[in-house]
């Protein structure tokens, strides 16, 4: 019988777990913390302590023995008492004593037990599948630099009346506006003066190359043949009987369109998988996962059984966390063996019991 695997779980439920004749485990709230450097951040648990002076009998351990391992309750005494003297003697022969999921015990050079917890074990319900999440520390940019720049340009920047300084053109520009000045004015001051020697003669329209298009269009139009006109004779009024056909529209007839005939392909729903499953004839489980949200568990069990264990299921409990198991068995030999299967293929839980 294995006193250290009910001690580990009593303490998820009870905060001191006294074994008699050897000491108390005690179990404090532990806050949320983030170390500096290794920018980590750890959720809270319960820190585990030991008290040697905590060596009287309050019956938790030996009545959780009765219950488990269908003892009496002076059988259970024994029981208990026998474990603490080989754990002593183990102790007085200088070795260290290790009890799985609680720590390792072990006297120092004054002969003084000392206890060093485990910590990769959170006994913490509420904080049960919470690990520690390592982040990346955020990078800043230096923005006094920026700014002394930019106070730096605002400084150096030309002001007003320096920018509004005339343009200097270079002396092979000037060259080429004088040019064409003095090509201007040579020509306007030529056409003026044959204006006025021929003002009859000179069009300004020759200047237009579309002019002379202009004239033969004018050349080639005939003149309009003088039509005499000849005054109207008189006659008697005649009466004309007009016939006028009816002008109105037939009215449109409409042709309705065919309805064509459409095909609905109606295709089998496939069932959702069963995530609820009845936990007769079990009484350990390996739980995988503890949720509020009843829908956050049914999409966990989906998951796993898309991974492979068909058998993961709702434990049907009548508590806050709806437990997520892997499977069941009905000795405790085999969920551990189960258990360790799970963790050599990178999956944690724990084992609980009706």
């Amino acid at each position: 019988m294995k006193v250290d695997q009910h001690i580990s779980e009593l303490l998820y439920d009870h905060d001191c777990v006294i074994v008699p004749s050897f000491g108390g485990f005690l179990a404090s709230y532990n806050h949320a913390r983030i170390h500096p450097t290794q920018h980590t951040f750890f959720p809270p648990s319960k820190k585990i302590a030991f008290n040697s002076l905590l060596k009287q009998n309050d019956g938790l351990l030996a009545n959780y023995l009765v219950n488990r391992e269908k003892l009496s309750y002076t059988d259970a005494l024994v029981q208990i008492e026998m474990i603490v003297n080989s754990w002593q003697k183990e102790l007085t022969h200088g070795k260290k004593l290790v009890i799985e999921r609680i720590g390792t015990f072990y006297l120092d050079s004054e002969k003084n037990l000392q206890f060093d917890p485990v910590k990769n074990i959170n006994y913490l319900r509420d904080a049960f599948g919470l690990d520690a999440i390592q982040y990346l520390p955020v990078k800043r940019e230096d923005t006094r630099g920026k700014i002394e720049k930019h106070v730096k340009e605002i400084v150096n920047r030309p002001s007003v009346k320096q920018e509004q300084q005339p343009l200097k053109l270079s002396k092979k520009v000037k060259h080429k506006v004088f040019r064409t000045l003095i090509v201007a004015a040579t020509l306007l001051w030529f056409s003026f003066n044959l204006y006025l020697v021929t003002p009859n003669h000179f069009d300004l329209s020759s200047v237009n190359p579309f002019a002379s298009e202009k004239k033969e269009i004018v050349k080639n139009e005939t003149k309009p043949l003088a039509t005499p006109v000849i005054a109207p004779s008189v006659s008697p009024a005649k009466v004309e009987t007009v016939y006028v056909a009816n002008t109105t529209p037939e009215k449109p007839v409409s042709i309705a369109p065919k309805q064509e005939e459409i095909k609905v392909e109606v295709k089998p729903v496939s069932p959702a998988p069963q995530t609820h499953v009845s936990s007769s004839g079990n009484k350990y489980f390996i739980i995988g996962g503890a949720f509020e949200i009843n829908e956050n568990a049914e999409s966990f069990v989906k998951e796993l059984q898309r991974e492979g264990f068909s058998d993961a299921h709702i434990l049907d409990t009548s508590k806050r966390l709806k437990m997520v198991c892997f499977s069941g068995f009905s000795s405790r030999s085999e969920a551990v063996k189960e258990l360790e299967n799970l963790k050599s293929h990178n999956k944690n839980g724990w084992i609980y019991s009706l």
